[in-house]
């Protein structure tokens, strides 16, 4: 009778455990950034003026961190020159990315959205002496580029966390 009332115990406490999942997915909608996207905890914005290959750009962005993972929407609008070429100004934006962890891609691939230019990168990275993982999207629209990013220890988030983060970014109307 003991070993019933152990496991039924047990059963109750998975049950209850399993209705706390790690990523704690909530909508985040940006009206200045016209867009919305799941994240997995309470988001952080900040803002800064940044200096890239098209000229100084303010950049502002959103984040939230879960599981050792850091989720989150960059996005900037760049000068008309720059957006002329979007493949350049995407690969520009997606090595600048990369430097900051001395990462290499491993598979990347076009992924347009309602005929705007877009694509996705995977690539891995260091942090100090661990080495980290990296799902990039980058979507341009119009003058105004997205970088929805997550990043972290490989094997920390499953690849449907990651799905559910890219795959929830959406742009809102102007």
């Amino acid at each position: 009778m003991k070993r019933a009332a152990r496991a039924i115990a047990w059963c109750a406490v998975l049950l209850v455990w399993g209705c706390y999942p790690a990523l704690d997915w909530r909508e985040v909608a940006s009206a200045e950034g016209r867009y919305a996207v799941m994240l997995p905890g309470k988001p952080r914005e900040a803002a800064r003026r940044v200096v890239t290959a098209a000229g100084a750009v303010d950049m502002h962005m959103t984040a939230a961190g879960a599981a050792d993972w850091q989720f989150g929407v960059a996005w900037a609008d760049y000068p008309e020159a720059a957006v002329r070429e979007p493949e350049r100004l995407i690969d520009t934006q997606r090595d600048a990315l990369l430097r900051n962890s001395a990462g290499k891609v491993l598979s990347e691939k076009p992924a347009p959205v309602n005929g705007r230019p877009g694509r996705l990168v995977v690539a891995e990275g260091k942090s100090g002496d661990a080495v980290i993982a990296l799902h990039a999207r980058f979507l341009l629209d119009g003058a105004r580029l997205y970088q929805v990013a997550a990043t972290g220890a490989r094997g920390g988030v499953d690849a449907s966390g990651i799905e559910t983060f890219l795959d929830s970014f959406r742009l809102a109307a102007p």
